[in-house]
């Protein structure tokens, strides 16, 4: 029942929008992939705005997710038009979209029972990014006030398509404070490489912190290298933890 009301919601959402009609089906992957995009948006946008807002956003995240995949409104149409009939077929494939999800889900939280009462997530800020919708070169910068000594673990989910146009894009955080010098004292943390694979990845990075002097954890989520010319990221990132278990 929850599915073929997913497939009427996202039906009246994009039909309502566009009425052109193509004979392409989307192929199965790349719909499966497409529907797990949808949701990991869904799932922001119901978190962080009002119910009043959400259709004009949702139409606009849903368009920037089927260009980033090679696909328009009107493919989109035909397809869920198709599987709306075929609703045996849809089934299989939303199957796989919330296996996908779960595996997701367990992933991001199977190393969490190893801490203990102490353990605290310190970030609180926004948890979903997708780009190009939000900016063609977004970087993402991150600072964060922690409390000191202790062992720190960033998580994430990240999945970066395999035409993003991007140069050495990659996870860059650090330990800083305040030194009185030009950019401050930076003591490294992470500094690891995406992989264009258009495959959902769970990131998780561990260090234990002695310097005292250290106030926060700045960088960015996702750096790049400078380059010339029209080019753009087509990537999300969700599900950001910064877990701190002091010594």
């Amino acid at each position: 029942m929850k599915k073929l009301a997913f497939l009427a919601l996202l039906a009246i959402i994009f039909m309502s929008c566009h009425k052109d009609e193509k004979k392409n089906i989307i192929p199965r992957e790349a719909l499966v992939s497409i529907l797990s995009d949808i949701h990991l948006s869904d799932i922001y946008y119901m978190n962080h705005f009002q119910i009043s807002k959400l259709h004009n956003d949702s139409v606009n995240f849903y368009n920037a997710i089927l260009r980033n995949y090679g696909f328009s409104k009107a493919e989109f149409d035909t397809t869920l038009k198709y599987y709306a009939i075929h609703s045996d077929k849809f089934d299989k494939i939303y199957e796989d979209v919330i296996i996908g999800l779960s595996k997701m889900e367990q992933e991001h939280y199977q190393f969490r029972p190893s801490y203990n009462d102490t353990t605290k997530n310190l970030w609180t800020g926004k948890n979903f990014w997708y780009l190009p919708v939000e900016g063609p070169r977004k970087k993402i910068p991150v600072s964060l006030k922690i409390p000191g000594k202790g062992k720190y673990t960033v998580t994430l989910l990240s999945k970066m398509l395999a035409n993003d146009e991007s140069v050495n894009p990659r996870l860059h955080l650090y330990f800083w404070y305040d030194n009185g010098k030009r950019g401050g004292y930076r003591q490294k943390f992470i500094d690891s490489m995406y992989v264009k694979n258009s495959r959902t990845t769970f990131l998780n990075f561990s260090k234990e912190l002695k310097n005292p002097k250290i106030t926060h954890i700045k960088g960015y989520l996702l750096d790049h290298d400078e380059q010339s010319g029209n080019w753009e990221k087509h990537v999300s990132i969700t599900g950001l933890r910064v877990y701190y278990l002091a010594q």
